[in-house]
């Protein structure tokens, strides 16, 4: 039976979490763990995500995440595609990594929400991992207390989730955190969760246009994509990288070249949402060539910050045009 597509609503909470096949203990290796939150640190850029909770168990991963104009499968997607393919490269093993596609539930209300980032935080203590949020490293918990200097979650639009003045918003959270970790549902599987059995079914395709959210000071948290179309990423590109169409089209594989085509793809696929198969039409190639392009890519923007810096370059310069 084919899966049921997924159209997710602008600007909506989402609780995300995915498992690894066969309790897999992938995340109990801290470089691992690191590995995983610099994908998502990098696509939540990209992406214009807002993080509100994480934590990373050794066998799986949750997420609070509320999302802009560019669906959050394609975003999840990226993440756990992009950790798989590397994962399974580093360590040479072929198969799945992930035991099957994430699961995501939209979270309603100020006081679901709350409860839904204590929740998340409280995972490594009810499992015994931890005496305390606090002594454990591998979530926003200290994040959201000023412990960390460069968090993953958006401090300031969580901590409004609160209260308006910091320090108050801060002690609100940490008595929520107090107050879900004395509920007994705090050490369910996700799917006994309040948000997850109200009957409500995982997230759905929707009826008509989709709608942007409002965060806690009204504003839209829909980012705007950018408007351009294949043909203007590849002139900015050219105009980048001093490479001319005829060249990226021929069968060069001099570094430059490839990392041209790589630039074009990521920047059409990843910020202007042109699909692959348009990338590899374009330079005369077939879909798969132009996923291998996209892979790489999105690879060498995490090892190579000058790259990042180019496709930041070629997305500000399509956005003045």
């Amino acid at each position: 039976m084919p899966r049921r597509p997924r159209v997710f609503v602008d600007g909506a909470t989402y609780h995300v979490y995915c498992r690894f096949a066969h309790g897999a203990r992938v995340f109990a290796a801290p470089e691992e763990a690191e590995r995983f939150l610099a994908i998502v640190r990098d696509v939540k850029r990209t992406d214009e995500l807002s993080i509100l909770a994480w934590c990373l168990m050794p066998t799986h991963y949750h997420l609070a995440v509320r999302t802009g104009r560019r669906p959050l499968w394609r975003s999840l997607r990226v993440i756990q595609g992009r950790f798989a393919l590397l994962h399974n490269r580093r360590h040479k093993t072929l198969g799945p990594l992930w035991q099957g596609r994430y699961k995501a539930r939209v979270v309603e209300g100020q006081d679901g929400l709350n409860r839904l980032l204590a929740y998340i935080h409280l995972n490594p203590v009810k499992a015994g991992l931890a005496a305390s949020p606090l002594r454990y490293r591998w979530s926003g918990h200290r994040e959201l207390l000023g412990r960390v200097r460069a968090p993953l979650v958006d401090v300031e639009a969580t901590l409004r989730l609160y209260g308006s003045r910091r320090g108050a918003a801060m002690q609100a959270y940490a008595a929520m955190v107090r107050a879900v970790g004395r509920e007994a549902w705090a050490a369910e599987e996700p799917g006994r969760l309040p948000w997850w059995s109200r009957g409500a079914g995982e997230a759905e395709e929707l009826d008509g246009p989709p709608r942007p959210g409002l965060d806690a000071l009204g504003a839209s948290t829909a980012p705007e994509p950018v408007r351009a179309s294949l043909e203007e990423v590849l002139a900015v590109v050219e105009q980048a990288t001093g490479l001319t169409r005829e060249r990226l089209v021929s069968g060069v594989q001099d570094r430059a070249t490839v990392a041209a085509r790589e630039l074009l793809a990521v920047v059409a696929v990843h910020r202007c949402g042109v699909r692959v198969t348009d990338v590899g039409r374009c330079l005369g190639r077939p879909a798969d060539t132009a996923s291998r392009w996209l892979s790489r890519g999105s690879e060498r923007r995490l090892d190579e910050p000058s790259f990042g810096r180019q496709v930041d370059a070629v997305e500000a310069k399509l956005r003045r045009e």
